[in-house]
């Protein structure tokens, strides 16, 4: 008895010490939604993200430097002179300006478009799964707290009942048994607890990362606002297309689509030789002094026409169309799949008489201070301890996943519908 009293203490005492040291936040899954939004350090880097494609779309627009080079005689054995570049030396100066043909430029631009838009979604896609896990986090810590505070207040009482026992036991007028049982109770419900406080401080670990807080988040929750959470009549075929018409993920596919044709134009105009255009000035190296002349230069496509770039291209586009129509399918499912979790959850929700829920409360004191007074056995009042234990647990448990299948439909269409 002494010893788990003493690690139920020493939990209490860390997890009460880790409170005070920090400041506490109070919010609402709202006011944590606009924290998300304005410090989330994932949120702030993809942005980044965001903008550099824009600057590569920037880069695409770019012409091509030109070359330029320079030549002079390192020696003139006429005048005998190093690096003679003056009136009877040579010196050669050249330019050159690569000009893109077939339109290669312009479609380099449509790519980089393209995927500055990937990019865009792929922001929105991580915002919608940090999202996600932001406000499954938030209800199991306010449920799993909730469980804490009834369980704890059971603890309270079963400890005022053990410490009358002691007495008694002392006395003579009980026998040890008795005791040890309670006591085995006592140590089962602070194991019990110990692994809700874990549930919370995991639920707080990933609470403070996503809205970039080092401080106690403390849930304020309406039951009221609870009672969004409903289907009305929403149907399967109108999630199925709000699904399809806003996951970020499936636009990604789409836009990786296009860009594979934008790219497989480009190999075609890649078997397109590009042109060079440059002059010339040559001091004393031609058939005439200072010649002047311009150049045009393109290589002949006779060996490589970019064949194999090309069929790899194409592939590419039906690879990825492949892509996005098994997309739409997992899109469809997964909308499906909330749906029945969202039915088996509220027919399970709906089947618990609020009640009883209320009326094993009431109970609840009335059996403990029967038990003081021998009203009922100790069998009686262990069983239904266990029991009240067990569905104050399952009950929170129960509102907890009925509200993750509610937001697992909100992420799976990709819009928040509750």
């Amino acid at each position: 008895m002494k010893t788990s009293r003493f690690i139920l203490f020493i939990a209490l005492i860390f997890s009460a010490s880790g409170i005070r040291a920090q400041d506490t936040l109070k919010v609402s899954v709202e006011q944590i939604d606009s924290l998300f939004v304005q410090n989330s350090l994932m949120l702030l880097a993809e942005k980044y993200s965001v903008d550099a494609k824009q600057f590569l779309i920037q880069q695409e627009r770019l012409w091509n430097n030109p070359t330029i080079s320079a030549e002079v005689s390192a020696y003139n054995w006429d005048t005998q002179k190093t690096f003679d570049a003056g009136q009877k030396g040579e010196k050669i100066f050249t330019a050159q300006q690569l000009i893109l043909l077939a339109g290669k430029r312009d479609k380099r631009i449509n790519i980089a478009k393209y995927e500055a838009q990937i990019s865009e979604q792929e922001f929105y896609s991580l915002s919608r799964a940090l999202k996600f896990q932001l406000r499954t986090s938030f209800y199991a810590l306010y449920f799993s707290q909730r469980t804490i505070t009834a369980l704890k207040e059971q603890f309270t009482s079963l400890e005022e009942t053990i410490n009358t026992m002691e007495i008694q036991y002392a006395k003579g007028n009980i026998p040890y048994k008795d005791l040890m049982r309670l006591e085995a109770l006592q140590f089962e419900l602070s194991n019990i607890l110990l692994q809700h406080r874990y549930t919370v401080e995991e639920e707080l670990k990933t609470l403070r990362v996503l809205i970039n807080s080092d401080k106690i988040i403390s849930p304020i929750m309406d039951e009221k606002s609870l009672k969004k959470y409903r289907m009305d009549s929403i149907t399967v075929e109108n999630l199925i297309d709000v699904g399809l018409m806003n996951r970020s993920d499936l636009k990604i596919q789409e836009l990786t689509v296009e860009k594979s044709k934008w790219n497989y134009s480009l190999q075609k105009a890649m078997s397109v030789p590009d042109l060079r255009i440059g002059g010339i000035y040559d001091q004393a190296g031609s058939y005439i002094q200072n010649y002047v002349g311009v150049n045009v230069t393109m290589d002949l496509p006779v060996f490589n026409r970019n064949q194999g770039n090309i069929k790899a291209a194409r592939a590419e586009v039906e690879r990825q169309k492949f892509y996005y129509t098994n997309k739409q399918l997992e899109i469809k499912n997964e909308i499906y799949m909330s749906i029945q979790k969202i039915r088996e959850s509220e027919t399970l929700y709906q089947s618990v008489d609020k009640k009883f829920a209320k009326g094993l409360v009431q109970i609840n004191g009335g059996i403990l201070e029967n038990f003081r007074k021998k009203n009922i056995s100790l069998i009686e009042f262990v069983d239904f301890f266990e029991t009240y234990n067990g569905v104050i647990n399952q009950l929170n448990a129960l509102n907890s996943k009925r509200i993750d299948a509610y937001e697992e439909l909100n992420y799976n269409t990709g819009k928040e519908l509750f």
